[in-house]
């Protein structure tokens, strides 16, 4: 058994100690330029209102708003009395849901709550915030298995939807069947799903002329397409829905084949996040490994493993106009991974140079002024494979 004078290590194992010392050794490198918070994070969402910047929430109850240009870390939005564990933005409010039961709300200008949103008998997971010119309707959904439709301008709440399962751990509006066309149009109808614990997709519609109400007399058809929980959703823009499981896989469900299986990305532990970048063709997942994965979005092929985080990446957004994903872990920090092609070709490189440092520069001076396909890129490995 391993030996330590560090009284914080008394009683522990040596897989224990060991895993404290890779962690400790991994937490060095600049990977993904790590932007530190000092404190687990734990949602992470895109700032509207600047295309370079990110709002994250931490195991301490704050959120902080993150300029990724700068790295600058904005004074903390406080009051939660629990760990944060989603967020959602309109134009003037923030929004952060809690484990301690609570939806906060605070001035965008203000760092202190304005309003709190009381209702849900567990800890709340996920936010969904629509925003038009009438009205601003904001939704959560909760462990204790309901998700509750609040006015996102009074606080007020309008209706609470009982699921027959168990906790909800996923939101996702529907941009194909929800009658919002930017956000000067008046909703007339919002259908959003939402993703629970014990595996079940399940489609929503509310109505405005109802007050918001969901149409209970034609309830939807639930979809089960995976083992376990679903830990995130999000639509392209063809309108297919992307999954996010606890069964370690990420899914594509086709909308034209009634949400049928398109594609399955395996991982070896939960996939926590997944983000979209439909200009590059690009799928991105966060998992309980600690990496960030990159795949072809038509063909579910793996591009890459962006590494750098040294604990759980539990989050991922993307921003379009830098071409970055932007990630989120316990490790406490913030990191970016780009997907223009010739940056996604260096990352490669580095691996190889790193695992090899002659076969690096090899591929270096073959691929200068060149992005190798990937039949090319296998046809190298092939040939400078070790006989």
């Amino acid at each position: 058994m391993a030996v330590s004078r560090d009284q914080g290590h008394f009683f522990q194992t040596s897989s224990a100690l060991d895993e404290i010392t890779r962690r400790e050794k991994k937490s060095k490198n600049t990977h993904g330029n790590p932007i530190d918070l000092s404190a687990k994070l734990s949602a992470l969402i895109r700032d509207p209102h600047n295309d370079s910047a990110v709002y994250v929430s931490t195991g301490s109850g704050e959120l902080r708003h993150v300029d990724i240009d700068t790295g600058h870390i904005g004074k903390p939005y406080i009051g939660s009395k629990g760990p944060l564990t989603s967020i959602a933005i309109s134009q003037h409010n923030l929004f952060g849901g809690s484990w301690d039961k609570n939806i906060y709300s605070w001035r965008l200008d203000q760092r202190n709550p304005h309003n709190i949103l009381i209702g849900h008998r567990d800890f709340v997971k996920a936010l969904l915030l629509i925003s038009r010119s009438s009205s601003t309707i904001l939704i959560s959904g909760s462990a204790d298995g309901t998700i509750m439709i609040w006015d996102g301008q009074t606080g007020s709440r309008l209706h609470v939807l009982k699921t027959e399962g168990r906790g909800i751990l996923s939101l996702a509006l529907d941009p194909i069947a929800s009658d919002t066309v930017g956000y000067q149009a008046a909703a007339t109808s919002i259908t959003f799903f939402s993703g629970s614990s014990d595996r079940v997709i399940q489609p929503w519609t509310l109505h405005a002329e109802d007050g918001w109400k969901n149409d209970s007399v034609n309830p939807q058809t639930p979809i089960i397409r995976h083992e376990t929980g679903i830990e995130a959703l999000v639509f392209d823009d063809d309108g297919d829905l992307w999954t996010a499981s606890f069964d370690k896989t990420a899914k594509c469900l086709n909308r034209e084949r009634d949400w049928a299986c398109d594609t399955e990305l395996v991982h070896p532990d939960y996939v926590r996040a997944i983000c979209i970048d439909e200009e590059g063709g690009y799928v991105a997942t966060a998992c309980r490994d600690e990496e960030v994965r990159l795949w072809d979005k038509s063909s579910g092929e793996l591009i890459h493993i962006f590494s750098g985080h040294y604990d759980e990446v539990v989050a991922l957004v993307f921003l379009d106009r830098l071409r970055l994903i932007v990630s989120a872990s316990i490790d406490g920090t913030v990191r970016t991974w780009s997907t223009h092609p010739q940056d996604i070709e260096k990352a490669k490189l580095e691996v190889l140079e790193a695992n090899d440092p002659d076969r690096g520069e090899i591929v270096e001076t073959l691929n200068a002024g060149a992005i190798l396909s990937v039949e090319e890129e296998k046809e190298l490995e092939d040939l400078m494979a070790d006989d």
